[in-house]
C-alpha cells in the first residue's frame, strides 16, 4: 500500500489533524476506506499481491494529500520562516535532479538517498515511449513487402523500438518451429544473419563489408532506420518520416 501511495502517504496522513475542520479531507478518507475495502484480504491473509493492484487507491490518496498540504499551507505554516520553505524545497530538489543525485550518491552513506528518491522520481526504465503509433507506421512499412529486407539499425535505434517494430510486423507460420530460434531484433552485423520465411526482415547494425553490402543489395531490399534529426551516411532516399524517426531506403 506504501509503495501504491508513495510520498502521497506524508501528506495523507497529516490531513487526520485537519479531519474535523474539513469536509474534503472526511470525504477522502470515506473514499479511501471504500476502495481499501477489496484489498484487506489480500493484505491481512498473506495472498500474494502487487503495486498494480493497488492503484485504485491513489485517487483519495491524492486528493488527502492535497487537501492535506493545503491546510497545512494555510494555517499550520502561518508562522514558520521562509527560510525552511526554500531550504526543504532545494533539498527535494538536489535529489530529483539526476547530477546532483548521482553526485551526492557517491558520497559516504549517499546510497541511501535512493530511498528517498524513488518517492520523488519514476525510475528511468519506467519513462521509456515506446511510440507504438510510430512503430507501427515504420512496421508497416518495413513488412509491407514481398521481397525479403535487411534493416539497418543505427545506435540510437532501442532493444524496445526494434522489439515493437518486430512485434507490428507479420505472424509466424504455423508450423515454424521456434525452440531453437534466436531472438531477431538482437543487434549484430549484416552478414552474420540473413532472412528466412520465418524472419523475413533481418535487423542488424550495419555492415564491415562494402562487398557484403553490395551483394545483399541485389538480393534483399535495404533500408535503414535513424532518429530525424541524425541523418546517416548511407546513399538512399527517405521512404518514411514520422515525428521522431526516418526509414530511408537504399536505392
Amino acid at each position: 500500500m506504501f509503495a501504491a501511495g508513495g510520498l502521497l502517504w506524508i501528506g495523507a496522513l497529516s490531513s487526520l489533524v485537519w479531519l474535523r475542520q474539513s469536509s474534503v479531507l472526511r470525504l477522502g478518507w470515506l473514499w479511501l476506506v471504500a476502495c481499501a475495502l477489496p484489498a484487506i484480504p489480500t493484505l491481512f491473509f498473506g495472498a500474494h499481491s502487487e503495486t498494480r493492484m493497488l492503484t485504485m487507491l491513489i485517487p483519495p490518496i491524492f486528493l488527502l494529500s492535497s487537501g492535506s498540504w493545503a491546510m497545512l499551507l494555510r494555517k499550520g505554516l502561518r508562522h514558520a520562516p521562509p527560510v525552511s520553505m526554500i531550504a526543504l524545497g532545494f533539498c527535494l530538489f538536489l535529489v530529483s535532479e539526476p547530477t546532483t543525485y548521482s553526485w551526492l550518491r557517491n558520497l559516504p552513506g549517499g546510497w541511501r538517498l535512493q530511498n528517498v528518491r524513488a518517492f520523488l522520481v519514476v525510475p528511468k526504465y519506467e519513462r521509456i515511449n515506446y511510440l507504438p503509433q510510430e512503430m507501427r507506421a515504420l512496421s508497416n512499412s518495413v513488412y509491407n513487402s514481398s521481397r525479403s529486407t535487411v534493416l539497418i539499425c543505427t545506435k540510437e535505434i532501442t532493444g524496445e523500438h526494434r522489439n515493437m517494430i518486430r512485434f507490428f510486423g507479420t505472424g509466424y507460420p504455423i508450423d515454424a518451429d521456434l525452440a531453437m530460434a534466436v531472438d531477431p531484433v538482437n543487434p549484430k552485423k549484416c552478414e552474420d544473419s540473413s532472412p528466412n520465411p520465418n524472419e523475413p526482415v533481418v535487423f542488424c547494425t550495419g555492415y564491415t563489408d562494402p562487398a557484403g553490402m553490395k551483394m545483399d543489395a541485389a538480393h534483399y531490399r535495404l533500408l535503414v532506420l535513424h532518429p530525424i534529426h541524425a541523418p546517416t551516411s548511407f546513399n538512399a532516399k527517405l521512404l518514411l518520416s514520422t515525428r521522431t524517426f526516418a526509414l530511408d531506403e537504399s536505392p
